[in-house]
């Protein structure tokens, strides 16, 4: 019985070491460098990164920001935050939320990440500003992308 539990025991381990969290981001990611724990391995540099866009506009109600992601290699996990310009807490709400997606609630702000790990090559969010943002501030959004446990990209949109 030992034995079988033992079994048991190491085969769970083993499927959480490799595909690491397919429910998403963890609310612990939420503030900081967003980057994912896989047993110390580093991200990717951003010149290798499968994303071909990752930018943000404003909606005509300029309370929304259309956020939209495509990659030319398809990705299964996602982990996306608006923050001011320099700082390293989220803030604003993603609205519309996708479905597979789920929105990660942080102290400042919130995060949207993936549900279970499914393929995606192009991605549309909407995120909504924060009542008490000025309307000069500059929101940048980062993103940590994740293809498989060892390729994963921590990005900031483009302005």
């Amino acid at each position: 019985m030992a034995s079988f539990l033992l079994i048991c025991l190491s085969t769970f381990l083993l499927t959480i070491q490799i595909y690491g969290l397919p429910n998403g981001a963890p609310k612990k990611a939420c503030e900081g460098s967003m980057l994912p724990h896989h047993h110390k391995i580093q991200p990717q540099p951003s010149t290798t990164s499968p994303i071909t866009k990752f930018n943000a506009t404003w909606n005509a109600d300029n309370e929304t920001m259309s956020v939209h992601i495509e990659s030319k290699k398809p990705f299964q996990g996602i982990f996306v935050q608006g923050r001011k310009m320099n700082e390293d807490k989220p803030i604003g709400k993603f609205i519309d939320i996708p479905s597979k997606m789920h929105v990660v609630d942080c102290p400042t702000g919130d995060g949207i990440t993936h549900d279970s790990p499914q393929e995606w090559t192009k991605l549309d969010l909407t995120w909504k500003k924060p009542e008490s943002m000025k309307t000069n501030e500059t929101i940048q959004f980062w993103a940590t992308v994740v293809v498989d446990f060892k390729n994963f990209w921590a990005l900031k949109s483009i302005e």
